[in-house]
């Protein structure tokens, strides 16, 4: 703890005065250790790039959508990598770049649905299925 201290000390000598420094007890220092340590804890870092295929198959909003889902903890690195996968067999069958309201429906059927992630086919083809029963709605006329 005693080096937690004084590492916050440097960091905030060059932004803050020496009185102000001066002013602050080691309990004051170690309650803005334990703030900065939560919010370390809040923001989780995910370090993937799209390579050119994956990058054709997602749009850049999706992707950004997904990563801020990763970042509050709504998709773990496993999940984000499997919706990568589900994106590319999409993109292959559709010819389609999945587009960030397309990853939002894919994303609420793994989150709030019973589907067998190791059963990508049948994923798909639910999803496929849905799109052709949307797009059958819009041709009918009331």
């Amino acid at each position: 703890m005693k080096k937690d201290i004084e590492y916050i000390k440097e960091q905030l000598s060059g932004k803050h005065s020496r009185e102000f420094m001066k002013s602050l007890s080691d309990d004051e220092l170690k309650a803005l250790i334990d703030i900065f340590e939560k919010d370390d804890d809040k923001i989780k870092p995910y370090y993937r790039n799209l390579d050119i295929i994956e990058s054709q198959a997602i749009s850049v909003e999706a992707y950004g959508y997904m990563l801020s889902m990763y970042r509050i903890g709504s998709l773990t690195e496993v999940t984000f990598e499997k919706v990568i996968q589900i994106c590319m067999h999409l993109y292959y069958i559709t010819q389609e770049q999945v587009s960030k309201s397309k990853l939002d429906k894919i994303i609420m059927m793994i989150n709030f649905s019973d589907f067998n992630l190791n059963n990508i086919k049948e994923f798909i083809d639910t999803i496929i299925n849905e799109n052709k029963y949307q797009m059958n709605i819009h041709k009918i006329k009331h």
